[in-house]
């Protein structure tokens, strides 16, 4: 069925990105803290956009899911071919 799979996608997203944040609040992770704090800050955006769908699916908020996966996807990118 569609919605198990859409719930199975958001719920997969969603630990990806809580993964990421608890990497990047790891004490002697060595990033830049302006990175982390952004890092953070999408993960709490990406973890209020899957509850919103809680409510129902909504085109908008799968899209922007789906745009900051590929603005974040694009810029690893990026760095790892220069």
């Amino acid at each position: 069925k569609d919605e198990n799979r859409l719930a199975a996608t958001l719920d997969h997203n969603l630990r990806l990105w809580v993964a990421i944040r608890t990497v990047v609040s790891t004490a002697g992770n060595p990033l830049p803290i302006s990175i982390k704090d952004s890092l953070i800050r999408l993960s709490s955006f990406v973890a209020q956009k899957t509850f919103e769908m809680q409510t129902g699916s909504n085109v908008k908020t799968i899209e922007a899911l789906v745009n900051t996966n590929l603005q974040i996807s694009e810029g690893l990118l990026d760095k790892q071919s220069a």
